[in-house]
């Protein structure tokens, strides 16, 4: 289940694990996760009894990619996830404390 919500003014999404999300779109969220571009899934807040909490997401981190490649935006992200659904976890590129680290989602 997922759902749009307004977090502030900015439009933002809560996925099925509670976790609230949104594509990065600015400078100032480029520049404070470390990021060479103004692209990938921004993690607004991650509660820890989530998968993505129990798998080491933060609050803050940025999904950058999947696979070797890039994840500019949250429907790919949702697309990914769809297309692996009987996958038992996924590994991810995610930009944590304005560094590079793989973390693995529990699905």
């Amino acid at each position: 289940e997922i759902s749009l919500g307004l977090v502030g003014s900015e439009m933002c999404i809560r996925d099925r694990y509670m976790c609230t999300l949104k594509n990065v779109e600015t400078m100032e969220e480029r520049s404070a996760a470390g990021l060479s571009s103004t692209s990938g899934v921004l993690f607004l807040s991650v509660p820890g009894y989530s998968n993505p909490g129990r798998s080491g997401f933060k609050t803050g981190d940025v999904i950058v990619a999947f696979a070797g490649k890039p994840v500019t935006d949250y429907e790919q992200l949702k697309s990914i996830i769809k297309e692996n659904k009987t996958a038992k976890e996924l590994v991810f590129e995610v930009m944590h404390n304005q560094q590079k680290v793989e973390l693995k989602l529990e699905l």
